[in-house]
């Protein structure tokens, strides 16, 4: 898809944009409780920005992936974080969707390590999440 699409850059970032800007949204509810439920730190595969676009507080540092030592930081500092782990449309170049990215993915070592600083020190909730899903490339790295 995304070499299909010439990503980053057009129409990548169109096809991006067209699904993941405006979501039909029936009821915030959900995400008002997802949000009461995890703090400090939320972590999403999801590239959408609906955790935080929707929540009433902003409080939520958001991040994504690359930016690795702000992740880091926000960890040490116990800073209220949402982390979109595969990305986020608004930035393109940080979506993770193809065995290349997941690649790219395993070699960021900063990366890895603020994963496995999460995945050991705290506890998670997974939510919609088929089995699938939690062993994703990027999981299954970290629980072995």
């Amino acid at each position: 898809m995304k070499q299909l699409l010439n990503s980053p850059g057009h129409p990548f970032t169109e096809w991006l944009e067209a699904v993941f800007s405006n979501p039909a949204v029936v009821s915030d509810d959900l995400i008002h409780s997802v949000n009461n439920l995890c703090t400090p730190f939320m972590l999403t595969t999801n590239y959408d920005d609906l955790l935080y676009s929707r929540s009433r507080l902003k409080t939520k540092k958001v991040l994504d992936w690359s930016e690795q030592q702000e992740t880091a930081r926000a960890i040490q500092k116990n800073t209220e974080l949402i982390l979109h782990i595969h990305g986020v449309y608004e930035k393109p170049e940080t979506i993770i969707l193809s065995e290349d990215d997941y690649t790219m993915l395993s070699g960021a070592a900063g990366y890895k390590a603020n994963l496995q600083k999460l995945w050991t020190n705290y506890h998670f909730l997974f939510i919609g999440c088929s089995k699938d899903g939690v062993m994703d490339e990027d999981f299954s790295t970290i629980f072995k």
